[in-house]
Order: structure tokens, then sequence, then C-alpha cells
């Protein structure tokens, strides 16, 4: 075999090796990883008046072929709200379950933070959080104006703002105007404009 040869041999073999490696350095990590799930909220935060109902999704997630049951529930929710999760039973992952909440008309006013859990068929648990803010609604029937804001930063937002669901469920504040939210330093979103 010529020099010229023995070279392009060398190039070919380059052009696909290193691809191959990085691909294989990429994967790696997944691929030694042991089986898990994942288990998330579509939204963080949600509102309702006492006796109110308050629905939201949860997903849970597989990672690197997880293969048992994830069984759901609730705690730390406020007395006298009924927690329930649709569907019942072990359906396959991944899949969304709707949590549904009924409010009782004698839970206190306030921020109410729920820890969700995730217990996997093999002992696997895990957990996340949503804050249900409870408020009674004005006397002419309309629900009163609340806000979103965060614990570390200056801005606050519509419930149903994009960037709510980026909040940690610890560091989220409610605010019932946007005097309140602007009387604690607040500035509205640039994104959702909540009014000013």
């Amino acid at each position: 075999m010529s020099n010229e040869d023995r070279r392009l041999l060398c190039q070919r073999i380059r052009t696909w090796i290193i691809p191959l490696i990085v691909a294989i350095i990429g994967i790696l990590p997944f691929i030694l990883k042991s089986p898990d799930f994942s288990l998330s909220v579509n939204q963080v935060t949600g509102a309702t008046n006492p006796g109110g109902v308050e629905k939201i999704e949860v997903n849970i997630g597989r990672i690197c072929w997880y293969k048992y049951p994830v069984t759901l529930c609730a705690e730390e929710y406020p007395p006298g709200t009924e927690i329930t999760f649709l569907p019942i039973g072990e359906p396959r992952i991944p899949y969304s379950s709707t949590m549904t909440m009924e409010v009782g008309s004698d839970v206190p006013e306030g921020q109410h933070t729920i820890e969700i859990i995730g217990i996997g068929g093999d002992g696997k648990e895990h957990t996340c959080r949503y804050v249900l803010y409870v408020k009674l609604i004005s006397d002419n029937g309309e629900p009163p104006p609340m806000f979103v804001g965060s614990r570390e930063s200056d801005v606050y937002h519509d419930p149903n703002c994009r960037y709510v669901n980026m909040i940690n469920a610890e560091n989220i504040i409610w605010f019932t105007s946007a005097e309140d939210a602007r009387a604690h330093g607040y500035r509205p979103c640039r994104v959702c404009r909540p009014p000013e």
C-alpha cells in the first residue's frame, strides 16, 4: 500500500471514527444512569376561592427504561381540601394524571404549598410542589385580580404567564392587586403585561 493510499485511508477513518467516539461519549452517561422516573406539574401555581375546584396536570416521565408503575399522592395540603388523581391505578409511564383539588368552604385564605409525591414500584420517590392561593371572592361575585411574583425578582405576572411556571414553588408570592405588587417594589412583566 502506498503512502498516498494510507493517507486517504486514515482520512476516511477519521471522518467516521471521531464522530462515533463523540457520540459514544455523549451517550455513555445516559447508558450508565440507572432507570428512574421524573415528576412535574404543567403549572406551578393557581388560585381559587374557598369552596372552589382547581385542576392541574401532573406529568410522570420515564428516564432510561424505567419499567415500574408510579403511584401518586399529595401531602401538606390545607385541611378541608380533597385531592384526587385520575387516572387511578398504575398506567404505564410516561403518562399524565389530572390532580383535582376540591377546596372546602372553611379553608383559610392565603397561600398553601401542596407537595405531590410519586412513588415508583421499586421504592424510588420524587416530589414536586404546587402553590394554591385561596382568596374569598369579592361582593360583586368577581374574583379579585391576583398577580404572581418571585421572591428572587422584582417582576409581577398574570397567573397564566409562561414565566410563572419557571418560578420555584418555594419562591412564589401572591399579590391581591397591582397596587399591592408595586407597594412591595415589583414592576409589571413586559411579556404578559398585567395592569399597572
